[in-house]
């Protein structure tokens, strides 16, 4: 495993034979010879109100409605002063064959969607190393940027 920094953000472990592409606003992590891909995308928020576990598990179960997943399994969990949240679906689309579970994570100012498809058929295959990286994501300290703002 490699620590990996995505512009100052956030890090996270990478399975050394994992490829990272990054794109405008989204993160592709993926084995060249591996069975899907993870997503990263992260955005800012205008308040500094950090949303339940509860209500962030809520919304994540909504959006695997609208994308069409079945057969979920849900999880959701905050640190112990609640200023970090995530929550966690997994479940398939049976219109597109595909095995997706998908993670959110907030800390109030910052909100960040780990996404892992792949073919229903190989839901398995990289189950620990996605697993790993989903685990490993730790914010960065927030730094100043320009004109003072973080």
């Amino acid at each position: 495993m490699t620590r990996y920094e995505w512009d100052s953000l956030f890090s996270l472990d990478l399975p050394d034979e994992w490829t990272v592409e990054g794109e405008e606003d989204v993160i592709s992590l993926f084995d060249p010879q591996g069975a899907g891909a993870v997503t990263i995308s992260v955005g800012q928020r205008s308040g500094a109100i950090v949303p339940s576990a509860k209500s962030t598990l809520e919304q994540e179960v909504r959006n695997a409605a609208l994308a069409n997943l079945r057969n979920l399994s849900s999880r959701a969990s905050s640190d112990d002063n609640g200023q970090h949240v995530w929550a966690e679906v997994c479940g398939v689309n049976l219109t597109t064959n595909r095995f997706v579970r998908s993670r959110s994570m907030d800390d109030g100012k910052r909100v960040v969607a780990l996404s892992y498809n792949c073919e229903i058929v190989d839901q398995g295959v990289e189950e620990d190393a996605v697993a790993d990286i989903f685990e490993s994501f730790r914010w960065l300290p927030a730094v100043r940027g320009a004109g003072g703002k973080e």
